[in-house]
């Protein structure tokens, strides 16, 4: 008997979280994330990973845990979910997250509360859930063992002493966990390239209060919609310093409207009002609470850096407060929406330079901890890009305790497979990815994204062919009359008698027409 570790998304890449735990009977999932399109990806607003290999062990696969409510961790479940009956395990606020989700797109599951400490059994596997601290409630390592091994699946955490909300890191716990006998940790790497431990959530609170006290007048506060703890204590602070809420956004709508419901927020009956309320007051007596601390283009920060919202406009005297890390890849939308709102008057707060913003991920101390709390047969990194992986990996040479660690570096692709505790073979499949337009919610193939991309960069050439004669039409660039004669003349004096079809005789003509002439591969389209 064996058990794998299939690597579906995770590794080497920030986002797009998926793992697949799989023995000779049964299969389960951890996490189905996205990763958020960047400007290299023209129409493309999330990439989640090919599941094509679970086709081939269908059969067996039961369920999937969702360590908690990041989209990176949830957001592809309900494209997931789709194509196969799962049943699923999470905490409550990850599951009312993913509920919203999945009622929008008319999708019911069977679903399952866990609780620190929970037990919950899959075929052989035996899984207990352990409560860390981390940018959100309700986030869970995984305890995973059956006879062939036993795994701590930490995704995101950090050993948070003073949270905003909940228990602090149970250190105990963990060390109690290593004496166990683990024979893998895979383990969050997104933040050891930094030093030191990771700040508590709770330590912004002043800096953040010095901010709101300096501003003059209207103040816009953004964060990822899901940070509970951070947008506690903004509505803290307002009623601290008597300022009234204005909730902006759909996505941060949501997760206020879940919070209070769960009683991880709350706050007076007049603290939050509407926009109509909020412009009956004078400016330093209002705060908003608005999605877009990536700027993305839907969210309200955009819409408002656009001049987009008839009764939302920036103006001069704003200050608007981004609390939280770009992602990578978003900087260019960012800087873009920005610059508009200083083009407006307003001011924006920049987190170098004041203390509103600290990472849920672990640094490199806090790594070094949980290895040696831990102390497993191999380190396997995880949710990081490479360089995070392999630095992961280095710090095997910082630790000190007798277990000789091995650090395995995995890929997206990769098959771990485990005989009574020991590794026994390292397997690769080719793994592609799926891109999510979500105007119409298209999902695209990397094919149909190649041919996407080839249409944004090089445009459409339409050739309508009146056997005599040809025209051509480009769209998305233009020729001269010189060269569409050239083109012309191309085609005619290159046509033969051949086996192939005159459709197909002429597109390969236009196509070399262009690449030698121009560089460019537009789609050719052959019309008659």
């Amino acid at each position: 008997m064996s058990s794998s570790i299939v690597f579906l998304g995770g590794v080497g890449e920030i986002g797009m979280n998926m793992y697949l735990y799989e023995s000779e009977n049964t299969a389960f999932l951890v996490d189905c994330g996205v990763k958020f399109a960047d400007n290299n990806y023209p129409g493309i607003d999330m990439i989640i990973p090919d599941w094509n290999y679970l086709y081939q062990i269908k059969d067996k696969l039961k369920a999937i845990i969702l360590t908690h409510g990041h989209e990176d961790h949830i957001g592809g479940v309900p494209y997931l979910l789709k194509d196969f009956d799962l049943k699923v395990y999470g905490g409550e606020l990850t599951l009312r997250l993913l509920e919203h989700k999945l009622f929008e797109k008319k999708i019911k599951i069977d679903s399952e509360i866990v609780k620190d400490s929970s037990v919950v059994s899959i075929g052989e596997f035996q899984i207990e859930f352990v409560n860390v601290t981390h940018s959100i409630q309700d986030t869970y390592a995984l305890f995973i063992e059956n006879d062939d091994l036993k795994v701590l699946h930490v995704s995101d955490y950090k050993m948070d002493q003073s949270p905003v909300n909940g228990k602090p890191f149970d250190v105990h716990k963990f060390m109690e966990l290593g004496k166990r006998g683990v024979t893998a940790l895979l383990s969050d790497s997104t933040n050891v390239v930094n030093d030191g431990l990771t700040p508590s959530e709770s330590s912004i609170f002043k800096d953040l209060l010095d901010v709101f006290l300096q501003a003059q007048g209207r103040i816009f506060f953004t964060t990822f919609s899901s940070n509970l703890d951070r947008i506690k204590q903004v509505i803290e602070i307002c009623e601290q310093i008597g300022r009234k809420i204005v909730v902006d956004g759909t996505s941060v709508t949501k997760t206020v409207k879940i919070g209070r419901d769960m009683g991880l927020l709350s706050f007076k009956e007049d603290t939050l009002i509407s926009l109509q309320e909020a412009n009956r007051l004078e400016d330093n007596q209002v705060c908003f609470i608005i999605s877009g601390c990536q700027g993305e283009v839907n969210s309200t920060l955009y819409k408002i850096a656009a001049n987009e919202r008839k009764l939302l406009k920036a103006k001069k005297g704003d200050l608007f407060i981004i609390s939280a890390r770009v992602i990578p890849g978003n900087e260019i939308n960012l800087n873009n929406t920005i610059n508009k709102l200083y083009y407006y008057g307003s001011e924006v707060v920049d987190i170098e330079e004041k203390k509103i913003h600290v990472s849920g991920h672990a640094s490199r101390e806090e790594a070094k901890l949980m290895l040696s709390f831990i102390r497993p047969r191999y380190l396997i990194p995880i949710h990081g890009e490479y360089r995070h992986l392999k630095i992961h990996i280095e710090l095997l040479n910082e630790v000190n305790y007798h277990v000789d660690t091995q650090g395995v570096f995995a890929e997206d692709g990769d098959i771990l497979k485990f005989e009574k505790g020991v590794l026994k073979s390292k397997d690769h499949f080719d793994i592609n990815k799926r891109y999510i337009d979500s105007r119409g919610d298209f999902i695209l193939t990397e094919d149909e994204l190649k041919i996407k991309k080839n249409l944004a960069r090089d445009g459409i050439v339409l050739v309508n062919d009146f056997i005599d004669d040809f025209k051509f039409e480009t769209i998305g660039f233009s020729i001269t009359k010189e060269d569409e004669n050239r083109l012309r003349c191309f085609v005619k004096e290159n046509m033969l008698q051949s086996d192939i079809s005159r459709e197909e005789m002429v597109v390969n003509l236009v196509k070399r027409f262009f690449k030698k002439r121009f560089d460019r591969r537009p789609v050719i389209k052959y019309l008659t």
